[in-house]
């Protein structure tokens, strides 16, 4: 079947949002919540998604996938400690009829367009078309605490444990 010319996947935006929500990274909710929190933060669906949490997040995505959505596997960090793996996700079945492609990535496959990467994207950080989210920890005393928060879901965005002043600009 060929992709219709207005599908989603075409469309490009001068202005690249990212959205924290951190309420449903909670693996302490139950899915049919997280759902609802992510059907009432994404009301249209999902058209791309990009993916480093894994699990029920995962699944929840898969149930508000649209038409033609794209799906970036970068990580899994909610399984990787995990004794025994979790079932896959229930709503994989969405990807088939709403014609999804998920693909995995590692970022060392790309390192040859890392300096054309940092000039670009560094540009859209300093004019502000990019907003992100980070956790900040103080001082070295909280870097075990820090790091073992990351399992939890402790942490909206980055983790970052800072050692000492910001330097200067």
């Amino acid at each position: 079947m060929r992709r219709p010319a207005e599908a989603p996947w075409r469309k490009r935006s001068k202005t690249v949002t990212c959205c924290a929500l951190p309420a449903l990274l909670c693996p302490r909710r139950e899915s049919s919540w997280r759902l609802a929190a992510l059907r009432q933060a994404c009301p249209k669906g999902v058209d791309v998604y990009f993916e480093n949490v894994g699990g029920a997040i995962l699944d929840a995505v898969l149930g508000l996938v649209n038409p033609f959505a794209r799906i970036a596997l970068c990580g899994m960090i909610s399984q990787y400690n995990l004794e025994k793996p979790e079932p896959g996700p229930a709503n994989l079945r969405n990807m088939v009829g709403n014609r999804v492609l998920m693909q995995g990535f590692i970022i060392s496959d790309h390192m040859k367009r890392y300096p054309e990467f940092l000039a670009e994207v560094g540009g859209w950080l300093k004019a502000g078309r990019i907003r992100y989210e980070e956790t900040v920890v103080n001082g070295i005393d909280g870097a075990v605490k820090a790091f073992l928060g990351l399992f939890k879901g402790d942490n909206i965005g980055k983790m970052v444990v800072r050692l000492g002043p910001e330097p200067a600009h």
